[in-house]
């Protein structure tokens, strides 16, 4: 398995969710220890989660969602997904969490929304 891929920008974490079976797998815990990672330590961490790659989100894809949107508002930080496509929307929408994340269109726009965080 390769590491999750995270990058910087303007302060902002970006973690790049381009393995949708990792995300979706509900029989290890790994990956979400993995994302976890990624921000524990990091004062009010401000974090963008580019989602363009996934096509399909189980429910164990929303709770590594959820898990690290908790993570991130319990460091005081904020959380912001991007670029997803139309089954994942309708999945948060249906799941009734679109309203639980700052959802942007693209790269650009989370991370201006999170600097004015």
């Amino acid at each position: 398995m390769s590491p999750l891929p995270t990058t910087e920008e303007s302060g902002v974490l970006v973690l790049t969710f381009d393995d949708r079976e990792r995300l979706n797998d509900c029989r290890t815990d790994s990956f979400l220890e993995e994302v976890i990672q990624a921000v524990e330590g990091r004062p009010q961490p401000r974090v963008a989660v580019d989602l363009g790659s996934v096509e399909y989100l189980s429910s164990s894809g929303l709770a590594v969602l959820v898990e690290l949107q908790q993570q991130v508002s319990s460091q005081g930080g904020a959380l912001a997904l991007f670029s997803l496509q139309p089954f994942v929307l309708d999945r948060l929408q249906a799941a009734r969490l679109a309203s639980v994340f700052r959802i942007s269109e693209d790269r650009a726009t989370a991370i201006a929304a999170l600097k004015a965080f």
